[in-house]
């Protein structure tokens, strides 16, 4: 859910995959774009990861709790909350792979069980990633995970070259 950048990733990449024959030219543009793509955000995420405040104990937490003891209407708050909840991951899903794989099989399907089995699958993943998440971030701080993650794009980004070669 970083961005609706991401989540329209596959209708790009299809884009790029389905080029008329005239503009082929046996260069492998996809390619080159996902190297640049790759080699931008790594370098973006190690640049933002080394600009952060060594953190205090309990830095993100401390804020969360800073900003809920400020709710004043708990019930009001609980139906903005809902409400943004649903906008944000539906404007970072859509055009997702599995947001067209859903629309599809609900096309194919019986369109109740199909969105009874993806609320499902989709309340089951959240969960792991919130509960996995807690625990790892007793452990690991924002700036690993900025460090490490930066890293990874720049690695995709190589061997994405070198699978040109």
């Amino acid at each position: 859910m970083l961005s609706l950048g991401g989540g329209n990733h596959f209708l790009r990449s299809q884009l790029f995959h389905s080029v008329p024959s005239f503009f082929e030219t046996g260069l492998p543009i996809d390619d080159w774009i996902a190297i640049v793509a790759f080699a931008y955000f790594g370098f973006i995420t190690l640049k933002e990861a080394y600009e952060l405040a060594p953190e205090e104990k309990g830095g993100e937490l401390v804020d969360a709790e800073e900003a809920l003891s400020t709710v004043k209407d708990p019930v009001e708050n609980v139906v903005a909350l809902i409400i943004q909840t649903f906008t944000l991951v539906f404007a970072a899903e859509f055009g997702d792979r599995s947001f067209l794989s859903t629309i599809a099989l609900a096309a194919a399907q019986n369109p109740a069980s199909v969105a009874l089995g993806a609320i499902a699958a989709h309340a089951i993943a959240t969960t792991l990633a919130v509960i996995g998440g807690a625990i790892l971030s007793k452990y690991i701080s924002e700036k690993t995970v900025g460090y490490v993650g930066g890293s990874l794009f720049i690695l995709f980004a190589a061997l994405t070259a070198i699978g040109l070669g």
